[in-house]
C-alpha cells in the first residue's frame, strides 16, 4: 500500500504540501484527501447507541423498508435468522455462525432454497421454465419467504416488530441464543416444501408445479397465491393423515 498508492498521513501532507513530491498523482490523491469534507456524523456512546442512530437516519431522508427494518432489528429472532439462511441458500454472511448446530442449518437451509426455488437460470416469463418462487435476490422474495417462514411458524407481527401492538397481551418472540430455534423454523418450511415441490424419489411429495398455483398471465408470481397453495396443500395432508 505505502509503495504503490501511499499512507493516508503520506497523501494528507502532500495535498497540503504538493512542492513534497513530483508525481502528480500523489498529488491528486493528496489534495482529494486534504480539501474534501466528510460526510459523517459523530456519535457519543456505546454500540446501543450507535445502533439507534442508525435508525433515526435510515427511517428519515434515506428510509429503510419497514420489512427490513424489523430484520435488522430482530436480527436475533430464529425467524429472522432463518429467512436470511433460507434466502441465502445457507451461503453469504453467516448470522448463525456462532450456534453449535451452524452447519445443520445451512445444509437445511440450502435443501429449502432448492425446493422453494428450484435450479435458477437465467429465465424470464416467456421461459420454458420459472422459478418456482420468484426471483430470491429480490425484495419482493425476501418478504415472501419471511411471510412463508411466519405463516406456518405462527409467528405473528405483534410478537417480533418494532411496531408490535398489544404489548403486554403478546408474548415477545424470544432471540435465538443456541440456533434450535433456527433450525426448528426451517424444519418446518423444509418439510412444507418437501410435499409441495419435492423430487419423485421423496415420498408423498405433490410435485406440484407453482406455474399453476402461484404465477398470474403475466408471468408475474404472486406472493400470497404462493403462500396459500402451500397452507392449503398443509392442510389437505394433515386432513387424510
Amino acid at each position: 500500500m505505502d509503495e504503490q498508492i501511499g499512507s493516508f498521513a503520506q497523501l494528507h501532507d502532500f495535498g497540503l504540501n504538493p512542492e513534497k513530491t513530483d508525481d502528480l498523482v500523489k498529488r491528486r490523491r493528496g489534495k482529494a484527501i486534504a480539501t474534501m469534507q466528510l460526510y459523517i456524523q459523530k456519535v457519543e456512546g456505546d454500540a446501543a447507541i450507535a445502533e439507534q442512530s442508525f435508525y433515526r437516519i435510515n427511517s428519515s431522508a434515506a428510509v429503510i423498508d419497514d420489512t427490513e427494518l424489523d430484520i435488522i432489528r430482530g436480527r436475533r429472532k430464529p425467524n429472522a435468522i432463518a429467512t436470511r439462511a433460507l434466502i441465502s441458500a445457507g451461503k453469504g454472511y453467516r448470522y448463525w455462525k456462532d450456534f453449535a448446530n451452524a452447519g445443520r442449518i445451512e445444509s437445511l437451509a440450502h435443501e429449502g432454497y432448492s425446493l422453494l426455488f428450484g435450479e435458477l437460470l437465467e429465465i424470464g416469463p416467456q421461459s420454458p421454465d420459472i422459478p418456482r418462487a420468484g426471483q430470491p435476490y429480490s425484495s419482493e422474495g425476501f418478504k415472501m419467504i419471511l411471510d412463508l417462514v411466519n405463516v406456518f411458524n405462527n409467528v405473528t407481527p405483534a410478537m417480533w416488530t418494532h411496531r408490535r401492538s398489544g404489548k403486554g397481551t403478546v408474548p415477545e418472540l424470544p432471540d435465538d441464543t443456541t440456533g434450535a430455534k433456527t433450525f426448528e423454523f426451517l424444519e418446518v418450511i423444509v418439510d412444507i416444501a418437501r410435499l409441495v415441490s419435492g423430487p419423485p424419489s421423496f415420498s408423498g411429495s405433490l410435485g406440484l408445479e407453482q406455474a399453476v398455483y402461484a404465477y398470474g398471465s403475466t408471468g408475474k408470481i404472486h406472493p400470497a397465491a404462493f403462500i396459500a397453495a402451500h397452507r392449503f396443500f398443509r392442510n389437505c395432508k394433515k386432513g387424510i393423515s
